[in-house]
């Protein structure tokens, strides 16, 4: 008899031991104290390369929405915009920056009325990476299904952005290139869970683009842009924005920081038209300036 609870008494205990241990590790990750319901905390994850992570200068006129937004920083915590940008006054030199994502949740509030809704950005990001490099199987594509997996306990995924551009497009394959960023739209959306019948919206940029006639010349990219675009349309739920009109820095490659605040809200303009929030206005400026090309179903 003895042999029978001895067993069944360590068994309790360590249940006992276990259960305040799940729940700690369950409660790691804290939503913001403004964040209600988990339904209303809006997750958006960028991955690519620079092009999302320029070093951005912010003016005094904001929209007072930097308060609705949070950055799900490397130590898995939620920072406010607010408070990011106040770090960053006066400093001059900054590793990395936030390009277009504060830009893009400012703009997304145009279309989410609901003042309970909160925007959480999971930038993942990284410096002159190569498109292997978010392949499933690549170095940072587990980094951030991974991250992205901890902030989904906080809230839910309402979509994805995507730009990537570096040296090696120059010799890219525009085909190859194309179904390979199809193909990582397919597995993120099923490792984060996304349902076939609608999944999570994906969005993407052209690359640096030179529309003016003089410069027919250095608009290296029109054929990898034109089979881009061509991949999205066929693609369920998914959207590419124009870099027309955009500023480079002065390399072909990469975005100015003065572009950022447009490209931002082209990503919004995107993605509000393929969540279906789009108000009138924003559907009038996509058809006559074509913004968006893709394809909602």
């Amino acid at each position: 008899m003895k042999m029978k609870i001895v067993p069944l008494l360590a068994a309790f205990i360590s249940t006992l031991f276990l259960a305040p241990l799940s729940g700690q590790e369950d409660g790691d990750i804290k939503a913001p104290d403004k964040v209600r319901k988990k339904e209303n905390f809006h997750l958006y994850l960028l991955i690519g390369g620079s092009n999302l992570l320029v070093k951005n200068t912010f003016t005094d006129d904001r929209s007072g929405n930097d308060s609705r937004i949070f950055l799900f920083d490397a130590g898995s915590e939620w920072v406010s915009a607010e408070g990011h940008i106040k770090s960053c006054e006066g400093k001059l030199e900054q590793e990395e920056g936030t390009g277009p994502s504060i830009f893009f949740a400012e703009s997304l509030f145009i279309g989410k009325k609901d003042k309970d809704t909160m925007i959480g950005l999971v930038n993942c990001a990284k410096e002159d990476s190569d498109l292997a490099d978010w392949m499933k199987g690549g170095k940072y594509y587990s980094e951030a299904v991974e991250m992205t997996k901890l902030a989904m306990k906080t809230g839910v995924v309402k979509g994805i952005l995507w730009h990537q551009a570096n040296a090696e497009m120059k010799k890219a394959d525009p085909l190859k290139y194309a179904e390979t960023i199809g193909k990582i739209a397919l597995d993120l959306r099923k490792d984060l869970n996304s349902p076939d019948f609608h999944p999570i919206p994906f969005v993407g940029g052209k690359l640096v683009s030179y529309p003016y006639e003089f410069e027919k010349g250095r608009d290296q990219f029109k054929e990898l842009n034109g089979t881009l675009q061509k991949t999205f349309n066929d693609t369920d739920r998914s959207g590419l924005v124009e870099s027309k009109g955009l500023k480079d820095s002065g390399d072909g490659i990469h975005f100015a920081a003065e572009s950022m605040g447009e490209l931002g809200k082209r990503y919004a303009d995107a993605m509000l038209y393929l969540e279906g929030r789009q108000p009138p206005e924003v559907k009038k400026k996509l058809d006559s300036k074509n913004i968006l090309d893709g394809k909602k179903k």
